[in-house]
């Protein structure tokens, strides 16, 4: 077990990267911002996943968009995710 100084920072760590396999997904970095909502970044690329709610959701609906993100600059919101939400907003940077 590593040292950490806030258990809920390595929990969520650890939540997230066995998502992103379980999807076959490679972030190039993952952010945690003061209220622990979670971006993902891809190259240029970030994906604003937000909170842990509907989390697997938000990571399986991201396999099939993210080759279109491919050589983009900006951000996808995926942070206001509701079930069965089909239709993502992308802001060029």
């Amino acid at each position: 077990k590593l040292p950490v100084e806030n258990e809920e920072v390595f929990e969520d760590i650890l939540d997230i990267t066995q998502l992103l396999n379980k999807y076959g997904i490679q972030a190039d970095r993952i952010y945690f911002d003061k209220f622990m909502e979670k971006t993902l970044y891809f190259g240029e690329a970030k994906v604003k996943l937000g909170s842990n709610k509907d989390i697997d959701e938000k990571i399986m609906k991201l396999k099939p968009i993210l080759p279109g993100l491919e050589g983009k600059k900006g951000t996808l919101r995926m942070d206001n995710y509701t079930e069965g939400m089909t239709d993502f907003t992308f802001e060029l940077d």
